[in-house]
């Protein structure tokens, strides 16, 4: 018997590897979806699942304001906190929370769920609520702290090349922040040179053998004036590389894009993978 197949590993700070998880909230049941989310980020859903280790992943959840709860819960069910004084009682309903602000509400339920120590605290501030959408897949994250800054830093996820188009600060006045920007140099997949060039890259994929796709994107409110893209596909499904054809399956300039009147349209061939560029 091979007993180094039954040894238990452990996370810690040193091998945890964090992801992103994007939950919709939208028709969801608050109570399920919460323990859901709370489990994820407790990494509960991982082998390596540490009790004592902040081992989770990131959520970001959409469309929390059209969370829903079955029955009359949102007046008769009563939150009650106390605080701390004579006569400090107070008592809110899930309706009052919600008229507050849709993540206030799922927040307090989420973190209820979480452990109440200072773990609980790390695993709640890696959850991210917004009431929509998102805008266009912009996410806006407040930086609700009144020390001034010399400067923001991201720190994407170690596992990932963090997947953003793009990156933009503003004040409270809603002015955007010029600065300098401080990164890797002429790394191609550095976040300073992508996140901050003004353009686009949308990636589309066609898994079909044997059948183009086309495909539509809406652009309104986007002042593309260019698309460039690359290919990488092949003429037989079972291609691959190896050190005698390193070569066999390469990309290759894609034309098959192009723009008007603010809808781009695109021939995805069988069988490939397009990257685009808008500028």
């Amino acid at each position: 018997m091979d007993t180094l197949s039954y040894k238990t590993v452990s996370a810690n700070k040193a091998t945890v590897q964090k992801g992103w998880v994007v939950v919709d909230a939208e028709g969801q049941i608050l109570g399920r979806m919460c323990s859901k989310v709370a489990k994820i980020l407790r990494g509960k859903y991982k082998p390596n699942f540490t009790p004592n280790v902040d081992c989770g992943d990131n959520v970001i959840i959409i469309n929390a304001a059209k969370v829903e709860l079955t029955g009359n819960k949102w007046n008769d069910r009563v939150y009650v906190r106390y605080t701390g004084h004579p006569g400090g009682q107070r008592e809110f309903t899930p309706a009052d929370l919600m008229a507050k602000g849709a993540d206030k509400l799922v927040r307090k339920v989420v973190k209820g769920m979480l452990p109440k120590n200072r773990l609980g605290a790390k695993q709640i501030a890696n959850l991210y609520i917004f009431e929509g959408a998102t805008n266009g897949n912009w996410y806006d994250v407040e930086v609700d702290n009144a020390t001034a800054f010399r400067y923001l830093r991201y720190i994407g996820p170690a596992t990932s090349h963090c997947n953003i188009n793009e990156m933009e600060f503003y004040d409270e006045q809603g002015r955007k922040i010029e600065g300098t920007i401080i990164g890797t140099e002429g790394d191609p997949w550095a976040l300073k040179e992508k996140a901050f060039d003004g353009d686009i890259v949308v990636a589309l994929t066609n898994v079909s053998l044997d059948e183009e796709q086309d495909v539509t994107v809406n652009l309104e409110g986007a002042a593309v004036q260019t698309v460039s893209g690359r290919i990488l596909t092949s003429a037989n499904v079972a291609d691959y590389n190896d050190f005698e054809n390193p070569d066999r399956v390469a990309p290759a300039d894609f034309t098959g894009a192009q723009i008007e009147q603010g809808v781009l349209s695109v021939k995805v061939p069988a069988k490939s993978l397009v990257v685009l560029t808008l500028k």
